[in-house]
């Protein structure tokens, strides 16, 4: 059994948590003072979760996200964003300056592009750290445009950008691997979010067919997340570790960072990232107390996923400084703090 700390699912409260593991899967159970007991599953594979409290890993990946602009010109069916309005340019670029020990800065939205000075952003980021932007590529596709934005962030032929891959796009976010190609350019990572084990055969027949221009893919479960909630059958890390084994050879790869809701894998030689995120009925606060960071609406840093949930709260007008329990200050993290070793 482990102690630990996580949120009450109808208020959202920080409450005391325990992890059990038992023969067919890992199970939370945690009791909230207003609204009783609740129990919720974290892991269906006992093995990959004492896989993953064996390896300890202190991150996922370093970074911090930074919001440009929470508008989007699709509506995709899982995404965290409402719509809304681009952010301040000095506000975006102060957040960087604070928090420069943090980096990578990774431009986040909504969609970036839409915001009408990225380039501008882009650049004034840069000056304190390693950066990258977070698109659906539309944007992108055109060359004039690619070439105003991406300017700074190409190194060593690697575009920084992740690039996520959206049936809604009708396909336009294919065209930008066609420019990268012609600009003999590589894409810095991929997403491709899913519903069903199937539909990992598509995001792997992507990548197959464009390794010229891509190095890996992160495949990431549909997760209920702040304003997201449409995904009704969780499909956890462990499903799709052993879906990629029954089509193929699959290993873990133990050089980068492995937790309960985030596998780096090795399969048929493709290198892949799996994600499943934490939700409101299993999140292990002390888990996920690392980066990457996002700022949440209440002016805190979190992890990204406590981060969503934070909003959600927020959002209600549930949870209050008085509501917060005693271990509140156990399972918070300021970024600077994390720099430095506080983690």
């Amino acid at each position: 059994m482990k102690i630990t700390a996580s949120l009450c699912p109808q208020c959202y409260m920080e409450i005391p948590a325990q992890i059990i593991r038992e023969e067919h899967g890992v199970w939370m159970l945690k009791q909230c003072p207003i609204h009783g007991q609740f129990t919720g599953l974290v892991e269906r594979d006992p093995l990959w979760f004492d896989f993953c409290e064996k390896a300890d890993a202190k991150n996922i990946y370093n970074g911090l996200l930074i919001d440009v602009t929470s508008r989007c010109q699709l509506k995709c069916k899982y995404c965290y964003h409402e719509t809304g309005n681009d952010n301040y340019i000095p506000d975006i670029v102060h957040e960087a300056v604070n928090n420069k020990t943090a980096a990578p800065f990774i431009l986040t939205g909504g969609e970036p592009t839409l915001h009408p000075n990225l380039d501008e952003i882009i650049h004034e980021v840069s000056k304190h750290g390693e950066t990258w932007v977070l698109t659906n590529g539309i944007k992108l596709c055109n060359e004039d445009y690619f070439t105003e934005v991406t300017k700074e962030l190409i190194h060593d032929g690697v575009l920084y950008i992740g690039l996520s891959f959206h049936k809604e796009s009708m396909g336009k976010d294919l065209l930008l691997l066609d420019l990268l190609r012609k600009k003999n350019l590589k894409l810095g990572t991929a997403f491709y979010v899913i519903d069903d084990l199937k539909q990992i055969d598509c995001a792997l027949s992507i990548y197959r067919d464009n390794l010229d221009v891509m190095s890996e893919i992160r495949i990431k479960a549909a997760s209920n997340l702040w304003s997201e909630n449409h995904a009704v059958n969780k499909i956890y890390t462990s499903d799709m570790l052993k879906y990629l084994s029954s089509i193929g050879k699959t290993e873990i790869d133990t050089r980068y960072n492995n937790k309960v809701s985030y596998a780096n894998v090795i399969h048929d030689g493709l290198n892949l990232k799996l994600i499943s995120w934490y939700d409101k009925w299993n999140i292990d606060l002390v888990d996920i107390n690392c980066p990457p960071f996002y700022k949440s609406s209440d002016g805190n840093y979190y992890n990204m996923v406590t981060a969503c949930l934070k909003n959600k709260a927020n959002e209600l007008k549930i949870i209050s400084s008085q509501e917060k329990s005693p271990m509140y200050q156990t399972v918070t993290v300021e970024v600077m703090e994390y720099a430095q070793g506080g983690c």
